[in-house]
């Protein structure tokens, strides 16, 4: 059995894949799995990551009919078998100790959750951001998030979770949300565990493409894009009990997203 799962969904990233794939097979943590979940990709995607499998047996490639990248996911879910679980966008890349660090802060801290930090660069690899201060140590359940809507050093992209936490309380990602579906998940994981322990080094990276799904403020809108609105009515569904700055975190960041996107798509919205 692996230490670690790492799931990546693919959806038309041809360009980007190789990169993303090699910077996990060069990981120094070498247990691992990968995942590849090829998402109905209508480029060379699917032909790369079978590629790949040829030269690595610890590639294990699932083809599925295009469903989003939540489905993907959880496809990836009900296949891994490691007693760790990361994830990554095929058009991003990690640092080659990422994983072995997070696994590291894991075990030390005796956390629920790793997390690191992260660059932005565009296509061309130019970085757009990257955190200057660096720092590590360990959260308790509310700073941890609390700090998915209050975040100045992280954004929750390179984590690495426990497998148990997430089979024994039937985690999954909503496959009826678009956007903000990543957050929702890392908030219902959260909430099943104590801790979270953190360094703000910049092991992932993370590429920002304007095709990417991610730039939700620069796509034509689509009842879709709404969705993500549905994944702050959950999260605030689930808080109900929580500590009250959570809640004001939670709907400050509500509000100003929401202010943002109807900013940006209010002459198309019917």
């Amino acid at each position: 059995m692996p230490l670690v799962s790492v799931i990546i969904p693919i959806y038309n990233t041809e360009k980007f894949l190789p990169l993303c794939i090699s910077s996990v097979l060069n990981q120094t943590l070498t247990d691992i799995e990968v995942l590849l979940v090829n998402d109905g990709s209508t480029d060379g995607s699917g032909k790369i990551c079978d590629e790949y499998a040829c030269k690595d047996q610890r590639i294990q490639v699932i083809h599925t009919l295009n469903q989003g990248v939540s489905h993907a996911r959880n496809q990836g879910l009900e296949t891994a078998k490691g007693e760790y679980i990361a994830f990554m966008d095929s058009d991003d890349w990690i640092e080659t100790n990422m994983i072995a660090t997070l696994y590291q802060l894991i075990r030390t801290n005796e956390a629920g959750l790793a997390t690191c930090g992260y660059i932005i660069e565009n296509e061309d690899g130019r970085p757009i951001y990257h955190i200057n201060e660096v720092k590590s140590g360990k959260l308790t359940q509310w700073e941890a998030i609390h700090s998915l809507f209050n975040d100045r050093h992280y954004k929750y992209k390179g984590n690495l979770y426990h497998k148990e936490i997430i089979d024994k309380h039937h985690l999954k990602f909503n496959e009826h949300i678009y956007y903000n579906e990543d957050r929702l998940f890392i908030f219902q994981y959260l909430s099943h565990c104590q801790s979270a322990a953190y360094t703000t080094s910049p092991y992932y990276h993370y590429v920002t493409r304007k095709s990417s799904a991610m730039n939700l403020s620069q796509k034509n809108y689509t009842p879709k894009l709404c969705t993500f609105m549905d994944a702050f009515d959950l999260m605030t569904s689930l808080s109900a009990t929580f500590p009250t700055y959570i809640l004001r975190a939670l709907s400050a960041d509500y509000i100003k997203s929401s202010f943002l996107f109807y900013t940006q798509h209010s002459r198309e919205i019917p």
